[in-house]
């Protein structure tokens, strides 16, 4: 490790206003206070880096069996910064097997998804039967006046299987709202049609108006760990006549709750693609608990707000999951303590391990570059990765901003945005 003073002393600055930090925020309950109600407090600050999930980038795919890494990095004009992106892939969905579906669609139907939001789902559910195969197996169950269960556990005969479609246009808008009583059903019937040999999967679609409570979490994050798991695919459709009061935030939560998917639906079209052509990348769970190690030239820290923190303590992370044909992207800047003793032919290493979700096999790949090499190399990416992340931090700053501060913000990032956007061709 390199030891140079000024390095070494700027790390304890960092650290000791790390521990500050996190003694002040900590929050202590007194004996006999009461506990927390069972309604659930979602935060709804900006995570920048999710972002990233958004956009796509086209990091190739791994052959069959295996799983790809890469990494592009930058050298800004102050000479000591660096921006550095990975890029973890696995097969194509084309090229992976595909396991039968054991699927259950739970269907917000409270009076505010009547008009467009509906008729998005039911367009979405017909392209679903559309996509199915025979075997799969498929239960739906409406919250419109109370749980209606449409489809129980039901074997498709094949795409376009016509008693689902049937029940796929039946979908009417009409009852309170309120997510507990169609998950509850839904993962009942999901648990009913369990089978390991299958992708067992709850899809709920919702306008992201009704609320959810502490137990939907519980009952979500139970079924979605362990060897039986049934994970959560979110499908928020949104509603064009009141779109403020769709919850992104909360869908984002019990998707994160439901290890799966969280996907927007903001036209017909996407609605028959999301369930369509990309169904399988959208399902399909191409490896378990990603673990990378990044080795970075010696006097190289991390540039963040809560960069002391994330080296000194590092939070919790979920289990990541990789999603066929989906790549896993990250972002991040580094800078060098003490620039004058880099040298471009020092390495940039990376380690990749992902699970095989079906067999357990440990899928590793690791990618090896110098900085010189790294720097001179195409960084196309990179750079739309970083226009992503500017757009993301600023919203994030503007949560607490107003006025003249404001707009001198958009101002320095609209500029940063048009430098990248000129080497984007487009994109």
């Amino acid at each position: 490790m390199y030891r140079d003073g000024r390095c070494v002393e700027r790390r304890r600055r960092r650290r000791d206003r790390g521990r500050e930090r996190q003694s002040a925020g900590r929050s202590v309950r007194a004996p006999g206070q009461a506990r927390s109600t069972r309604a659930l407090h979602v935060d709804h600050a900006i995570r920048v880096q999710e972002f990233l999930n958004y956009y796509s980038f086209d990091y190739g795919a791994a052959a069959p069996g295996s799983i790809a890494v890469e990494a592009e990095l930058e050298l800004l004009g102050d000479e000591a910064t660096y921006d550095l992106q990975l890029g973890v892939n696995a097969t194509a969905p084309a090229d992976a097997p595909r396991r039968p579906f054991n699927l259950t669609l739970a269907v917000d139907a409270a009076d505010t998804m009547s008009g467009t939001p509906i008729q998005r789902i039911k367009l979405g559910c017909v392209a679903l039967a559309n996509s199915l195969a025979a075997g799969d197996l498929v239960s739906l169950v409406s919250s419109s006046n109370g749980q209606q269960v449409l489809l129980s556990t039901h074997e498709v005969a094949g795409p376009g299987d016509t008693t689902m479609i049937e029940r796929c246009n039946s979908l009417a808008a009409g009852g309170a709202a309120g997510l507990h009583g169609a998950l509850s059903t839904a993962y009942e019937l999901a648990e009913a049609g369990h089978d390991p040999e299958r992708n067992n999967l709850v899809i709920l679609l919702t306008d992201g108006q009704a609320g959810a409570a502490i137990e939907d979490v519980e009952l979500i994050t139970a079924a979605a760990t362990g060897d039986g798991a049934i994970e959560l695919l979110v499908a928020g459709v949104g509603n064009d006549s009141n779109p403020t009061a769709y919850d992104d935030r909360l869908l984002s939560a019990l998707s994160d709750a439901g290890h799966g998917a969280y996907v927007f639906i903001d036209s017909a079209g996407e609605a028959a693609a999301v369930f369509g052509e990309r169904l399988l990348s959208t399902t399909g769970i191409a490896g378990r608990e990603i673990q990378l190690e990044l080795t970075l030239p010696p006097t190289f820290e991390l540039v963040a707000p809560n960069a002391a923190e994330y080296v000194n303590s590092p939070p919790p992370v979920e289990p990541q999951r990789l999603r066929a044909g989906v790549a896993l992207v990250l972002h991040r800047r580094f800078a060098s303590c003490d620039p004058s003793v880099v040298e471009l032919d020092q390495l940039v290493r990376v380690e990749t391990t992902v699970e095989d979700p079906h067999t357990g096999e440990l899928l590793s790949e690791s990618f090896e570059n110098t900085l010189g090499e790294l720097i001179e190399s195409s960084r196309a990416r990179l750079v739309k990765g970083r226009a992503v992340v500017t757009y993301a931090e600023v919203l994030r700053q503007l949560q607490t901003k107003s006025g003249a501060g404001a707009r001198a913000l958009i101002d320095e990032a609209l500029s940063a945005l048009e430098l990248d956007s000129q080497q984007l061709d487009d994109d």
